[in-house]
């Protein structure tokens, strides 16, 4: 999901999402 990451670390908004997103897939 590299999109994802991307679009979380584009925005900066979403990266908190992203990063809690990320632990649970990873």
């Amino acid at each position: 999901m590299s999109t994802v990451l991307v679009t979380g670390a584009n925005r900066g908004i979403g990266y908190e999402h992203v990063r809690q997103y990320a632990q649970k897939n990873w």
